[in-house]
């Protein structure tokens, strides 16, 4: 099984720590680019113009959960408040799985809200083989992902 660091590394060409205003605001995420340490609030604004597939949430490694667990995060995920512009609610790390017409979309929210994670990739593979990437990865757990799209 692989780690998340591994897989991120695998992916991304590059990683930039604390981007600056001018790589967030006018740049943007370039293609292959893992943004780190960046505001909650910019992934909410992201995670609404995307088209998430897949979700998970990330267990400490001796952590076990149950599907009472998941089901319950998934009801919370979808009630009437939504969770896609308020994910750093939670108390676990969410991994979301996204696309656009020309890019695979990596976010990572972190309950702490200030280190969390974006990165963009060309899809130069398919959705099914990005996904396997991340679902050999012992800690995540899916949680189904109707629930995280929409304001």
């Amino acid at each position: 099984m692989s780690s998340l660091k591994d897989v991120l590394s695998a992916l991304f060409e590059s990683s930039v720590e604390y981007p600056s205003h001018e790589e967030l605001c006018e740049l943007g995420v370039p293609q292959g680019t893992l943004f780190d340490y960046v505001a909650s609030t910019y992934l909410d604004g992201f995670v609404n113009y995307l088209e998430p597939f897949t979700c998970y949430i990330i267990l400490d490694y001796d952590e076990q959960v149950d599907d009472d667990y998941l089901t319950e995060l998934t009801r919370e995920a979808s009630s009437p408040r939504g969770y896609n512009t308020t994910l750093s609610n939670l108390e676990h790390d969410v991994i979301i799985l996204g696309e656009t017409a020309n890019s695979f979309w990596f976010l990572w929210y972190d309950p702490d809200t200030s280190d969390c994670s974006i990165g963009r990739l060309n899809k130069r593979m398919s959705r099914k083989d990005f996904e396997k990437l991340f679902d050999d990865i012992s800690n995540l757990r899916r949680v189904t992902v109707h629930s995280w799209i929409g304001w």
